[in-house]
């Protein structure tokens, strides 16, 4: 027989009220052996609070909805889980949606979380919904509060939280530089990504201040995939670039998979830097050098301000602009 809160305060001896308030762990003036008892009681009997009798008092569901892009992007799947914990530590669930890079998935998605009744929204949009009109008129409507997190609509007044990807870029290609490489290859992300450009922008940045050339074929446009990335690894083997800033992970993946491949040594025949710190876990032999985004510190940021805004609405939006971290590893070679 299901035992129920009248039943557990019947046998604690106590009222339906206290028993409520010591099990949803909010202060009220019971004494320690009372809150034993009604935890003793509530364990022997396998309670368990009824949310959606409290969420319906609350008129919420405490859910929160989450859109990724690819799930299978190393740097996205450790956001994923540092962004549940996150949740479950709040007393809220996760609801996670994948939109494959796709502007149609994103609109159908964000549909689909709002229908369920989720309290709030945390985007990481595809890069084609970035510059999608249609997008922001959808966001900008949205009935439940949200933040865009890592990438953004810059004119979009809303919450939004990510890293400072010139300032990255521009630190970790100085590295090289410092190094004493001079023929630095980019191997980048497509044009209409944002927090792509921005990398790029970095590396320009960097080259420009030391006086440095970048020739045309310096720069490899990828797609933020690993076969890219391999072929990025053929493409510079016949350049004279010294050394190569990958703009995210996966590509840097496939770089390193094509020169393992192909016998060419990291750092001894090339050196490699990758924005991203999420791959080494998963690498043998040499560390990559890297622009660390903690994924960790992004999901806090994000979800802190969510949580504000779903507990009180007439809270302003706010814009987080982190800083990534460098850690040096031993992909690069010190040609002094």
């Amino acid at each position: 027989m299901k035992v129920t809160i009248k039943d557990i305060a019947k046998e604690a001896n106590v009222s339906i009220t206290t028993v409520s308030l010591v099990l949803n762990n909010k202060k009220c003036r019971v004494s320690q052996e009372t809150k034993d008892r009604i935890f003793y009681l509530a364990n022997k009997y396998n309670y368990v609070v009824n949310l959606n009798a409290r969420n319906l008092v609350k008129q919420k569901t405490s859910t929160i909805g989450l859109l990724i892009p690819d799930i299978e992007n190393i740097f996205f799947s450790s956001l994923v889980k540092q962004i549940e914990y996150v949740c479950r530590e709040n007393n809220y669930s996760l609801v996670i949606v994948n939109s494959d890079e796709k502007i149609e998935n994103d609109k159908n998605l964000i549909n689909l979380l709002v229908s369920r009744g989720v309290d709030g929204l945390l985007l990481v949009l595809s890069n084609d919904s970035l510059n999608d009109e249609s997008i922001s008129n959808l966001i900008n409507n949205l009935p439940i509060p949200y933040v865009m997190i890592d990438r953004y609509i810059p004119e979009a007044n809303s919450n939004k939280v990510y890293f400072d990807n010139v300032l990255g870029a521009s630190r970790i290609v100085n590295h090289l530089i410092k190094n004493g490489h001079k023929k630095i290859g980019c191997l980048t992300s497509p044009t209409y990504s944002v927090n792509g450009s921005h990398r790029v922008k970095g590396y320009l940045n960097a080259m420009e201040e030391n006086s440095l050339e970048v020739k045309d074929d310096y720069i490899f446009q990828g797609n933020f995939q690993f076969e890219s990335g391999y072929e990025a690894g053929e493409y510079f083997k016949n350049t004279d670039v010294t050394a190569i800033f990958s703009c995210n992970g996966m590509m840097t993946l496939g770089i390193c998979k094509y020169f393992n491949d192909n016998h060419i040594l990291i750092p001894d025949d090339i050196s490699i830097v990758t924005y991203d710190n999420v791959l080494n876990r998963y690498m043998i032999g040499t560390s990559i050098t890297a622009m660390e985004q903690n994924t960790s510190l992004l999901a806090e940021n994000s979800c802190d301000i969510l949580f504000k805004q779903i507990d009180d609405k007439a809270i302003n939006n706010k814009t987080i602009i982190l800083t990534p971290k460098l850690i040096i590893n031993d992909s690069v070679k010190d040609l002094n």
